[in-house]
């Protein structure tokens, strides 16, 4: 009965260390995905304030609030 527990403790430890590794890889790649957004975004925004502008000739009420990232 001892080598039964002491083996699902050794097994509870092996699924927690690679929950461990996969939630940081899953942070690392969230990173990139977030710097990659970061770095489209603007101009996306502006693509989206020209077309307001040409082809309604007025800004979008939910322009407002894409201004520049602090």
């Amino acid at each position: 009965m001892d080598t039964m527990i002491t083996m699902m403790e050794k097994y509870t430890d092996h699924l927690e260390d690679i929950v461990a590794e996969r939630t940081s890889e899953l942070a690392a790649e969230k990173a990139k995905t977030d710097e990659l957004l970061y770095r489209m975004l603007p101009r996306y925004r502006d693509y989206i304030a020209y077309r307001a502008v040409i082809v309604k000739g007025e800004y979008s009420p939910w322009l407002i609030n894409l201004g520049p990232r602090n």
